[in-house]
């Protein structure tokens, strides 16, 4: 049974070949599509699920607006956020204050570390998240 539906599917497609070249090639690049963007989602989703407190933690945004236009967009916020945010909602639990520093100096046991670039966090970044050290 399963050999006449493949002969027959052979003859149709060998009837027509530029419509089935157009057919099979449209085919393979959906699915060729659909996998890889399965694969950016997956990805994508994979990112610090490691933290055992994913579900309380929120990154704070800064919009700066001028004359109703956007001139600003970004995660640097300034230093007294953190306290004011802990102070006008109750539901604001701790704080964390992340701050880039280009080129840090690290010594550890009178070696100077070679570092290219870094972070400096408040002391409440360690019971946020679930980050071990080194």
């Amino acid at each position: 049974m399963f050999k006449n539906y493949f002969q027959t599917a052979w003859r149709n497609l060998m009837k027509d070949k530029t419509f089935s070249f157009i057919n099979i090639t449209g085919l393979s690049i959906g699915i060729a599509a659909g996998l890889l963007i399965l694969q950016y989602i997956s990805f994508e989703l994979s990112y610090d699920r490691f933290n055992t407190n994913l579900a309380d933690l929120y990154r704070v945004i800064n919009d700066r607006y001028q004359n109703g236009r956007l001139i600003q967009h970004g995660t640097a916020t300034y230093s007294a956020i953190g306290k004011a945010l802990k102070e006008d909602y109750p539901e604001v639990e701790n704080n964390s204050r992340v701050e880039f520093l280009p080129q840090p100096v690290i010594i550890y046991d009178n070696k100077i570390m070679d570092v290219q670039n870094g972070l400096a966090v408040d002391n409440s970044f360690l019971s946020m998240f679930s980050y071990q050290l080194v």
